[in-house]
């Protein structure tokens, strides 16, 4: 067992992160519910959230 965590330990990270297919859709293949959230936490982000509570509600 040891031997194999540290055979783990010699492989760089960029090698053992290759393995990973990550898919992330973009924006015009989500929903509207997701572009709200995204919308809602950029918005956050540069405005801060204290503020982002007293703009008002996004329409449907």
């Amino acid at each position: 067992m040891q031997r194999a965590a540290q055979q783990s330990a010699d492989v760089p990270v960029t090698h053992r992160l290759a393995v990973i297919e990550l898919i992330v859709p973009s924006i015009e293949e989500r929903g509207p519910v997701d572009k709200i959230a995204l919308f809602k936490a950029f918005v956050a982000s540069v405005v801060g959230g204290e503020w982002l509570g007293a703009l008002p509600e996004l329409p449907d």
